[in-house]
């Protein structure tokens, strides 16, 4: 089996004025177009904080938005689309 490597830039969670939804974290990474979907860990870990959405720069080094996964309606969505439907939480 071969060895996977991780890729990641480090990230910086910022204080948003934007008119977004709570449920969005802006952070301040290397995210690029193409990388919708993927997760955003907490550091060290394999834990899942958000999931990016989307940026709004075209150098992969600006400002981007990732949707919370800690939210009732995406915890609620997690555990009808689990296998066994439920999730403990």
């Amino acid at each position: 089996m071969s060895q996977l490597t991780r890729t990641y830039a480090q990230t910086t969670l910022i204080a948003s004025n934007d008119k977004l939804s709570p449920a969005f974290l802006k952070l301040h990474n290397g995210a690029c177009f193409g990388d919708s979907g993927g997760p955003d860990l907490q550091p060290g870990t394999n834990v899942v904080l958000a999931v990016n959405s989307f940026v709004n720069n075209n150098v992969c080094g600006g400002d981007t938005y990732s949707y919370r996964v800690d939210t009732q309606p995406v915890l609620d969505w997690i555990s009808a689309n689990l296998h066994g439907g439920s999730l403990a939480h």
